[in-house]
């Protein structure tokens, strides 16, 4: 069986955008990254309310040193991903209005299999 992956890149089924053409794949160049910083945007901002509502040790979460891991600490890096991947769909829209060109997918295997 074969693996299904892009080097660099998101799995996509691009079958549609290739169909429609040009066009397509300049709306969908905004309407994916928008999408996700919305996605993540709400996150963040319930991320407030979700972290003042975590209180209280974790049970079985220990510091190496000693004491128990406080709820709150078990969630950061959740939001500190979603910082990062909002950060990115940031610069992808950038890229997009400044015109700088997607990386071009390839379906060829490199020489080494």
């Amino acid at each position: 069986m074969t693996p299904v992956y892009h080097e660099k890149k998101d799995i996509t089924v691009e079958v549609v955008v290739d169909w429609l053409g040009g066009w397509a794949q300049k709306v969908t160049r905004f309407i994916a990254p928008m999408v996700t910083a919305a996605v993540v945007g709400t996150i963040l901002w319930q991320a407030p309310e979700a972290l003042s509502s975590q209180v209280g040790p974790f049970e079985g979460a220990v510091f190496p040193w000693g004491g128990e891991v406080e709820r709150f600490y078990l969630s950061l890096p959740l939001f500190a991903s979603c910082v990062l991947i909002m950060l990115e769909s940031g610069l992808d829209i950038l890229k997009a209005i400044a015109g700088v060109p997607e990386p071009q997918k390839s379906h060829l295997l490199d020489a080494e299999g």
